[in-house]
């Protein structure tokens, strides 16, 4: 055998490939999970983003950008040990991915301290410092009314809440969802 067809064949195994989710730079934390004590804090921020929002609307874009408070109490201070949070994905279906990669238009690199759990075309990403979880946050969980893994979905928020006291905000809708609550998180994950 030669050794480009070796290299060739030595690549080519099924079991060396590598699973990888994209993440477009503009969806880091868009839909984010905190810790429960922001929640009244994060209801007054989303109205201040929706009255800037109007009042920066030009019809086809907006005049302005507005700049978020961070939260008092950040996900950081919960100390999620990173295996501790890939053994609840992992329970609940969902598949760690080898890589992440951010970017936009044609530029990719890939994220050292971010790891991505994915199920079907739903998925989970934290970032982590010294094994600790920075920040937790998810892409793909709306318009599931119909999905097969809807019920998955909705289980797994209800678990991140039950574990960690975490809620839901969506910057995109500027909106939170109490994750204790199945029927909210069903609502939110049934958008039509």
């Amino acid at each position: 055998m030669s050794l480009f067809n070796w290299l060739k064949s030595k690549n080519n195994k099924p079991d060396e490939k590598k699973s990888g989710l994209y993440m477009h730079e503009d969806f880091y934390c868009q839909v984010e999970l905190v810790p429960r004590e922001n929640f009244v804090d994060l209801k007054d921020e989303n109205e201040n983003i929706d009255e800037f929002a109007q009042k920066h609307s030009d019809g086809i874009g907006f005049t302005d950008i507005y700049v978020r408070e961070g939260q008092n109490i950040k996900t950081s201070e919960r100390k999620i040990s990173i295996n501790e949070f890939k053994a609840l994905m992992e329970v609940c279906g969902f598949q760690k991915v080898d890589e992440v990669y951010h970017g936009y238009s044609s530029y990719k690199a890939t994220c050292s301290s971010t790891w991505g759990f994915k199920l079907d075309s739903s998925a989970v990403f934290c970032d982590f410092k010294n094994d600790m979880i920075e920040n937790i946050w998810i892409d793909g969980f709306r318009f599931n009314k119909d999905s097969v893994n809807k019920e998955q979905l909705i289980n797994t928020l209800f678990e991140i809440e039950a574990k960690w006291n975490l809620i839901l905000n969506d910057w995109d809708l500027t909106e939170t969802i109490d994750l204790s609550n199945k029927k909210s998180i069903d609502d939110y994950i049934s958008e039509e």
